[in-house]
């Protein structure tokens, strides 16, 4: 699984501001999260996807991470932004 790191979520998410790339920002609890309207048009370390979620994931209380989800499936796209929409 690919995880990002706070810097790496932020240059993501400029890139998508820049070049129109359609995206949802969801507040977390340590870290923020994200699904990024890619349908394919944005490259992560050689991968595409119609959807990347970017999750905040809990390690500890002191710590979560970012991870780098690939979908392509909307039932599961709508099961993220369920989740997410819950955390506010």
């Amino acid at each position: 699984m690919t995880t990002f790191t706070l810097q790496q979520f932020n240059d993501i998410l400029e890139y998508c501001s820049i070049n129109d790339v359609p995206f949802d920002y969801y507040e977390g609890v340590l870290l923020d999260n994200a699904i990024i309207y890619s349908y394919n048009h944005v490259n992560i370390e050689g991968k595409t996807a119609k959807y990347i979620v970017l999750k905040e994931t809990y390690v500890n209380e002191w710590n979560s991470r970012i991870d780098v989800i690939f979908i392509d499936d909307d039932k599961m796209l709508d099961e993220y932004i369920q989740m997410f929409e819950v955390q506010l």
